[in-house]
């Protein structure tokens, strides 16, 4: 799932959550940035095992242009119900 930004947010933290409704859960995830001046297609920020209800994701506040998140699931999708960013205050 990748989302890109207007404005360019300065984000200190992102909240995911997971479709628990089905069994195709995702075991593995990995979130990737692309702060602005970066022409790579993005900087693995962080790495967790499970997302299950709400996953809170603390990161160092820095200034996004996109954001991708990848899961790993041993059924194939994870179903993500919700990706919020919170910005720093």
């Amino acid at each position: 799932i990748k989302l890109t930004f207007n404005g360019k947010p300065v984000v200190e933290h992102i909240v995911l959550s997971e479709d628990l409704t089905t069994d195709d859960f995702a075991e593995e995830f990995d979130v990737y940035i692309q702060p602005p001046k970066c022409r790579h297609e993005g900087v693995k920020i962080y790495s967790g095992k499970t997302i299950g209800h709400k996953r809170i994701v603390r990161i160092p506040p820095i200034a996004l242009n996109s954001m991708r998140v990848v899961c790993k699931s041993p059924k194939g999708q994870c179903k993500i119900n919700n990706i919020s960013i919170y910005e720093k205050k």
